[in-house]
């Protein structure tokens, strides 16, 4: 299975100490060099994350021209998401691990499957990795301030046959 991540899914989870639910599921998960960029900024907690961590792997772009391209045709990503979607595009990934909204529907229309922390969530708890989902979004939204809508987290919670 190909899984290619932007950084905040990567961030998030590490902050709540729940990193290794993306090694439990997708065994390797690739990022492109400016997801490692955004992960690794000196000084900021979790920099040296990438050093540390052996089953996230920085694989190179075939065509970075493709980025500029994406992030004129679609301005409100940034360079570490336009590079993960077309990082999976180019690797035909199974899936692009990814929560920004613009992001998301960027890779649906280029035929990309996502998943977002919650969604990552809802699949560990169908494993048997995590028994509720819900002590985890909550110290998601509280603890590390993710956006959640009052929405999605009570569909997440109807799946996870928590509600």
């Amino acid at each position: 299975m190909i899984v290619v991540s932007d950084s905040s899914v990567i961030i998030s989870l590490w902050r709540i100490q729940r990193l290794e639910l993306l090694q439990q599921l997708f065994g390797e998960v690739i990022i492109p060099p400016a997801v490692a960029s955004e992960i690794s900024v000196h000084g900021k907690p979790g920099s040296d994350l990438l050093s540390e961590v052996k089953w996230i792997r920085q694989v190179s772009l075939f065509d970075s021209t493709f980025v500029q391209r994406l992030m004129t045709r679609m301005p409100g990503l940034d360079i570490g998401e336009s590079e993960a979607i077309v990082l999976a595009f180019e690797l035909k990934a199974d899936a692009l691990l990814i929560d920004d909204r613009h992001g998301r529907r960027a890779a649906e229309r280029m035929g990309i499957p996502v998943i977002g922390v919650a969604g990552i969530l809802l699949q560990a708890k169908r494993a048997g990795l995590l028994v509720e989902i819900r002590p985890v979004l909550d110290e998601l939204v509280e603890e590390v301030g993710f956006r959640l809508s009052q929405k999605l987290y009570w569909h997440m919670l109807r799946l996870a046959k928590e509600d």
